[in-house]
Formats: structure tokens, C-alpha cells, sequence
């Protein structure tokens, strides 16, 4: 995306911003006119993140443009509104404004964006209102060409980088998924985009289309991954730990009994750098010793599909070393991988060698169930 400031304090990164000197050509005094005025509006919305009134006032400005004959006003504009709308505003009409700009564009206006932005939002717009074959051909192909022009990423880019992940995943096309996640990775990089939730997720799905055609098994492929997203989070065994650490292990735990399946159980396993020794931290209590810990046997109708497994399981002991309130912190990527873990770590149980104290009993703690999988 191309960002311009106006005055003090640069604006969004993710909308396409230009002075007003840049927008208007004209020598005559227009800050009282009510073009100038709706663009002041739609910056200083912007700069206090009040999206629904800038984009209000963009639209108001960019028709004001156009009534106005200043093609090369109402194209940027147009585009600015169009990447506004397909960031923040999924339900809003994304299609008019982009199309807009690349009808001027190809009019021979001279316009400061370039095609390969234009031809990106033009393209996402059109595959969000109609997912047709013939759309996503297009937004295959205006991503293609965008990644070999080396301009900055655009957020729409990342969007349909995002769509076509999701495309290819619900079409089992799993090299395809790698490429696109680690393009995308890249696209949120250049974005400066920060919801670090979104960005683990991507890391995952490299995982995931790693494994499903990944043959070799070879750890280096995944040990960065995992750490990158280690370091990301600090998932570090917190006192109540949440959602995100369940997930990070329930992974860590499939990736590992996969790379150990089969005839390949070479030890060479993916072995995080963890953060202040908390390798060593353990959520079992310390005077508590398993006398049964089964791992489950792994659920055949997966074995089939060869789909990799594992589970994080949260649970309490009771004062004659049973299991109690056992239940799913999380699964990868099945509910029968869960509910496997569950039938097997509710048959667990122990001995204390010394008086358990309070904390151990109501202290919920937590097990990376992996499965057997010496049928493979």
C-alpha cells in the first residue's frame, strides 16, 4: 500500500492517503469547499479509528469528486474507499468504488496507484461478492502478479492471500496452503498488522500443510515454526494456563508422534529453547507418582485418513491418586482424538508418597496425550 501524510502524524498504513495539495489540482482556494471538507472529515476519522464515519465521509468526497469532473481525485478516492471497506467493512460495497478506480484507471488518467493494487482490491472485491470459479482464477491471478512486482503489501493482498488459504484448504490442496501461509506471513509482516493470534494461526496451517505432504519426516522442517511461535506468545506453563498453550502442546505433541511413527523412530524430535528453564516445570504435583498412565490406542477411522493427532488434557487428582473432572483443553484436529485421550486418562491414576497439600487437589493440571501408533 502506498501511505502519504497530510500535516502532523502519518495515517493508516492500510488506507491509501494523500494531501490535499495532491488531491486537488486546481490554484483556487477550495478549503471551503465541501469536497475538501468531507476529506478533512474522512482523515481525522481515521486518525481517532471512528471507521463508520470515515468511511462515510470518504464516500461523501469521492461522489463529490466525481460530480466535480476530477477524475484523478475521485480515482484515489475510490480506492482509498475500497480498501477502507475490505478491511473493516466485509459487508460493505467494496465492488463500486474499485471497479470505479480501475475504469479510470484504464481510461489512460494518470493515476498515482498502481495497477497491481488496483487489479488486487478490483479482484477481492469481485471473489467476496461471488466466489465463481472464474473470480477466484482471477484472484489467483492478480496475487501472482502483485508478489512478482516486489511492491509493499497491500492489505487487500493479505485478504485474498487469507481466501485462498481458505480455498485450498477445503480443497485438500496442502502444498498450496504452505506457500499461501508463508505468503501470508510476509503480507502481515509488511503490514504491520498485530493481532499476534491471527499470525500463530498462519504458523500452524505451515505446520499442518507440512505434515499432510511432508514424507521425509524431518524435525528441522518444523522446529522453527514451533519456535517462532514459542517466542511469540512466551507460552510458558502459566498457573491457569489458557487456550493458546493447550494448543501450542496438543501441535508440539502430533508433529512429535509423527515424526517418531513408523519404522523412522530416529529420537530426532522437535526440542524447544524454552524461556528461564521451564522445560523443567512440570503440572503434576511434585510428591504424586502414576502408577497407570495408559496413552490411548489411536482411533482407526483417522488411521485411515493418516491424519496426525494428539490432545492436551485438563484434569484434577483426587486424594487416592485418581483422575477427576477430565476434559479437552485441546485437540489436533478431530473431536475422536480428544475424546480417545479422555477415555484414557480418566482410567489413570496414582499414589501419593506424601500428604498431598491443598493446591495439588484444586489446582487444574493438564497432560499432551500423544497416540500409539505402532499400526502404522
Amino acid at each position: 500500500m502506498v501511505e502519504m501524510s497530510c500535516g502532523s502524524g502519518a495515517l493508516s498504513r492500510i488506507v491509501l492517503l494523500a494531501c490535499v495539495v495532491l488531491l486537488f489540482s486546481s490554484g483556487a482556494a477550495l478549503s471551503a469547499s465541501t469536497m475538501v471538507e468531507a476529506f478533512k472529515e474522512y482523515q481525522a476519522a481515521l486518525k481517532t479509528g471512528d471507521i463508520i464515519k470515515a468511511d462515510e465521509a470518504g464516500e461523501r468526497a469521492w461522489k463529490l469528486a466525481a460530480q466535480a469532473g476530477k477524475s484523478k481525485t475521485e480515482a484515489v478516492l475510490a480506492y482509498n474507499l475500497a480498501e477502507l471497506r475490505l478491511r473493516y467493512l466485509p459487508n460493505a460495497d467494496a465492488l463500486t468504488p474499485a471497479r470505479r478506480m480501475a475504469e479510470i484507471k484504464a481510461s489512460g488518467v494518470a493515476v498515482s496507484v498502481e495497477q497491481e493494487k488496483i487489479a488486487i482490491a478490483l479482484a477481492l472485491s469481485e471473489y467476496k461478492q461471488n466466489k465463481s470459479g472464474e473470480n477466484l482464477r482471477l484472484l489467483k491471478q492478480a496475487v501472482k502478479s502483485y508478489k512478482t512486482s516486489e511492491l509493499p503489501a497491500t492489505y487487500s493482498l493479505f485478504s485474498a492471500e487469507m481466501d485462498l488459504i481458505r480455498n485450498a484448504i477445503e480443497k485438500g490442496q496442502w502444498k498450496q496452503v504452505n506457500g499461501l501461509s508463508i505468503g501470508a506471513q510476509q503480507s502481515y509482516q509488511e503490514n504491520g498488522l498485530s493481532d499476534t493470534n491471527l499470525l500463530i494461526d498462519l504458523k500452524f496451517l505451515q505446520i499442518a500443510s507440512i505434515v499432510k505432504f511432508d514424507m521425509r519426516r524431518k524435525a528441522n522442517r518444523y522446529q522453527q515454526i514451533f519456535q517462532d511461535i514459542y517466542d511469540l506468545r512466551a507460552l510458558l506453563p502459566e498457573d491457569e494456563p489458557v487456550e493458546s498453550y493447550y494448543k501450542f502442546q496438543a501441535w508440539l505433541g502430533a508433529v512429535n508422534a509423527y515424526l517418531d511413527s513408523r519404522s523412522r523412530r530416529s529420537g530426532k524430535l522437535v526440542k524447544l529453547v524454552y524461556r528461564d528453564a521451564d522445560e523443567t516445570k512440570s503440572d503434576l504435583c511434585p510428591e504424586f507418582v502414576w502408577d497407570r498412565s495408559d496413552l490411548p490406542e489411536y482411533p482407526h477411522k483417522q488411521l485411515e485418513k493418516e491424519y496426525v493427532g494428539a490432545a492436551v488434557i485438563v484434569y484434577n487428582l483426587n486424594q487416592d491418586g485418581e483422575t477427576e473432572n477430565v476434559s479437552i483443553g485441546y485437540e489436533v484436529p478431530s473431536e475422536l482424538f480428544g475424546k480417545y485421550a479422555t477415555i484414557a486418562v480418566e482410567k489413570w491414576h496414582g499414589h501419593f508418597v506424601s500428604n498431598p497439600s491443598k493446591e495439588c487437589l484444586t489446582k487444574l493440571k493438564f497432560v499432551a496425550v500423544s497416540f500409539k501408533l505402532s499400526s502404522w
